[in-house]
């Protein structure tokens, strides 16, 4: 474990925290924002504080029964994060998982984090310090 306080699963060997944001690449409201915890940022949308121009919708398409819908969450993150893991195991099979979580780090776009504090603002209500300097978000994008 790597804080004082353990957080399941993220911190069992060979898993990787996922974070989500939204259109205008912050992280989104509802994700996580531990120090140490997040491994990378990939989209999940945030339809209340990311809204992008009309035509565009501020979730991710996604299948859903008897079809597709728009949905948001970390649960729309972590699928990217784990197609691209599985990208890296098929260039190249037999990757132990830290070796996997290190690709998906090394290649991931480095953000800068928002002004500190950050605060989502209505109706939530905290502040959120993004730490880590001018890198402060590793997120997965298509280059």
């Amino acid at each position: 474990m790597t804080n004082a306080c353990s957080v399941v699963p993220v911190e069992v060997p060979g898993v990787v925290g996922v974070s989500g944001d939204g259109y205008l690449q912050q992280k989104a409201y509802f994700s996580t924002y531990g120090v140490g915890v997040i491994s990378v940022v990939a989209p999940s949308g945030d339809r209340r504080f990311q809204i992008p121009p009309a035509p565009l919708n501020p979730r991710v398409l996604s299948t859903f029964p008897g079809g597709y819908a728009y949905a948001q969450g970390t649960s729309m993150a972590s699928p990217h994060v784990a197609g691209v893991a599985a990208l890296i195991l098929s260039r190249f099979p037999g990757l132990m998982p830290g070796a996997v979580t290190a690709i998906l780090e090394s290649t991931a776009e480095s953000l800068a984090c928002p002004p500190n504090p950050f605060n989502p603002g209505p109706p939530f209500d905290f502040l959120a310090i993004c730490t880590g300097g001018p890198g402060g978000q590793l997120v997965l994008r298509s280059r």
